[in-house]
C-alpha cells in the first residue's frame, strides 16, 4: 500500500507556490512564504476575493475521479492542478478582453466619435466583398467639410475639430445601423450606404446633405456655417477601397467646381469668406 506521501498514478506537479528552486525560478522568483511575485497571479487572487485556490470545493468530482479513492496528498496535488487551470483560464479571459479593447482603441479616431481612416477602409473592403457576392447593393458617400481650414484659422483648432465633430454626429444620427460612418482623413468623412438600391442611395445621400445644411454649428455663442460638398459612388465588383474613395472624391470635386452646385449652399457661408470673389 502506498504511504501517505505517494500520489499513485498522478505525477507530482512542480509546486506553484512552494519553496523548490524549480518552482520559484519558473515563475520569476518567490515572495513571502514562497508565493511567486507574479502580477497576474496577484490580480487573479484579488479577483477571487483574496482566496487564491481555496474556493475549490471538490476538485476530484470536477475531473470525475472518485474522491474516496484519493489520499490527502493526491487531493492536494489535484487541487493545485485545478487551481492552476482556473488561474490560466482567468488570465486567458483577461488577455482576450485586453486584446479586444486595444483593437477597438486602434480603430477609433483621435477626436471624432467615428472609426478612423484605416478601419473605414477595412469596412469598405468588406462592403465591396458583399457586393461581389451579390449580398446587397452599396454606395460610398464622400463628405468634404469645406470650411475646416478657415474655421481653424479664424477660431482655432478646437473650433475646427468641433465643427467636424458636429458634421460627424449629424451623419451618425441620420443613417441606419447597417450604414457605416468613418473618417477619410483631414476634413473628409465617408458613409457606406448598404442594403439599398441605386435610387434609394441617391435619396438617402440627398437627405443627409439637407440635414447637414439645416443643422447649425454654434461655437462660443456664434453660429458658424459649415457647408459640405459630397460625392456619391456606387460600389461595384472589382473595386478596391482606395479606388472607390478616389472615385467618390472625384465626384465631390466635380460638384465643388460646378457653379450651379456651389450657389445653393453659399447662403450658409459667412459673408467675409466670400469677399473678393467675382
Amino acid at each position: 500500500m502506498a504511504d501517505s506521501t505517494d500520489v499513485g498514478p498522478f505525477a507530482r506537479p512542480t509546486p506553484i507556490s512552494g519553496t523548490s528552486r524549480t518552482g520559484r525560478d519558473s515563475l520569476g522568483g518567490g515572495g513571502a512564504g514562497g508565493r511567486p511575485r507574479h502580477g497576474a497571479t496577484d490580480a487573479y487572487e484579488e479577483a477571487q476575493g483574496g482566496g487564491g485556490h481555496g474556493h475549490i470545493v471538490d476538485e476530484a468530482s470536477v475531473l470525475g475521479i472518485p474522491a474516496h479513492g484519493l489520499t490527502e496528498a493526491q487531493r492536494a496535488a489535484l487541487g493545485q492542478l485545478v487551481g492552476e487551470m482556473e488561474r490560466l483560464r482567468w488570465q486567458l479571459q483577461q488577455s482576450e478582453g485586453r486584446q479586444a479593447y486595444l483593437e477597438d482603441l486602434a480603430d477609433r479616431h483621435a477626436f471624432l466619435p467615428l472609426i478612423n481612416h484605416r478601419a473605414f477602409l477595412r469596412k469598405l473592403a468588406w462592403a465591396i466583398d458583399q457586393v461581389e457576392q451579390q449580398a446587397f447593393e452599396a454606395a460610398l458617400l464622400y463628405v468634404y467639410v469645406a470650411p475646416f481650414e478657415m474655421i481653424r484659422l479664424r477660431h482655432g483648432i478646437h473650433a475646427a475639430e468641433a465643427a467636424l465633430t458636429h458634421v460627424a454626429r449629424v451623419l451618425q444620427a441620420n443613417v441606419r445601423s447597417s450604414d457605416i460612418v468613418g473618417s477619410l482623413g483631414g476634413p473628409a468623412l465617408g458613409v457606406i450606404l448598404t442594403l439599398t438600391d441605386a435610387e434609394a442611395v441617391k435619396d438617402k445621400a440627398g437627405l443627409l446633405v439637407r440635414r447637414m445644411a439645416n443643422s447649425d454649428f454654434v461655437w462660443r455663442g456664434q453660429t458658424i456655417g459649415v457647408p459640405v460638398f459630397t460625392g456619391l459612388r456606387a460600389l461595384a465588383s472589382g473595386d478596391t477601397p482606395n479606388g472607390a474613395v478616389a472615385g467618390a472624391d472625384q465626384a465631390m470635386r466635380g460638384h465643388l467646381l460646378a457653379t450651379e452646385d456651389l450657389v445653393p449652399q453659399r447662403h450658409s457661408w459667412p459673408a467675409e469668406w466670400l469677399e473678393g470673389e467675382g
